[in-house]
């Protein structure tokens, strides 16, 4: 998928990803920058707040909730397994001569835990890597957080949003940055596909990434 609308058939600022930059090209200072960018965007984004009640305001209590977060999906969900399906660029956003430059087909395998809340949704950590639209390996990690709003039988529909750390080798030469993306999911029992969308303008982001998603176990 693509992420800088600076750069024509890259997904606007968040998800398409690239090969990760060597460790020589990337400074501890640039890393620390990010690991805490992606913290505050969790914690506005999701309501690990309430993990805090009656703890003292401030730094500390962010990255409490985040930990205890991060350590309840990874020790109490099951495992999922991630397989990226299709990168659909919106064809009112781009000429027909760019969509035959590029790749659809986003090639890849992921790894992930799903701690289940029940009737109410899921939240969900990841990492995968496919093949972006420039057929260039991308990987990604991060935490995804879905609703469940409606039911069809055994069909379930959710919304959510995913926050993640993505490299690119054309952004920030390779640092890690983080992103954050809405989500949209159909399932049925074990087995889920889900989409996030990435906003842009005419020859840049405005990209579908649809992924598919099967729980192994109970998550949760």
């Amino acid at each position: 998928m693509n992420t800088n609308p600076q750069h024509t058939g890259r997904l606007a600022p968040s998800i398409q990803l690239a090969p990760l930059a060597s460790p020589s090209s990337i400074s501890p200072f640039s890393v620390r920058h990010t690991l805490v960018a992606l913290g505050a965007a969790l914690t506005l984004l999701s309501p690990l707040a309430a993990h805090a009640d009656g703890a003292p305001s401030g730094i500390s209590t962010w990255t409490g909730a985040i930990v205890d977060e991060v350590r309840d999906v990874a020790t109490q969900g099951a495992s999922d397994l991630y397989v990226p399906l299709h990168t659909h660029h919106l064809r009112f956003a781009y000429t027909s001569e760019k969509i035959a430059q590029y790749n659809e087909n986003p090639w890849g395998l992921g790894y992930g835990r799903v701690l289940s809340d029940g009737k109410n949704g899921s939240r969900m950590l990841y990492a995968m890597a496919f093949k972006d639209s420039h057929n260039d390996w991308s990987p990604m990690a991060g935490y995804g957080r879905i609703w469940n709003i409606a039911n069809a039988g055994p069909v379930r529909f959710g919304l959510g949003y995913t926050v993640f750390l993505m490299s690119r080798s054309d952004t920030l030469g390779g640092v890690p940055f983080p992103g954050a993306l809405p989500l949209a999911e159909i399932g049925v029992g074990r087995a889920s596909v889900s989409t996030t969308y990435v906003p842009g303008g005419k020859g840049n982001g405005n990209v579908l990434f649809i992924f598919g998603r099967y729980t192994f176990g109970k998550p949760g």
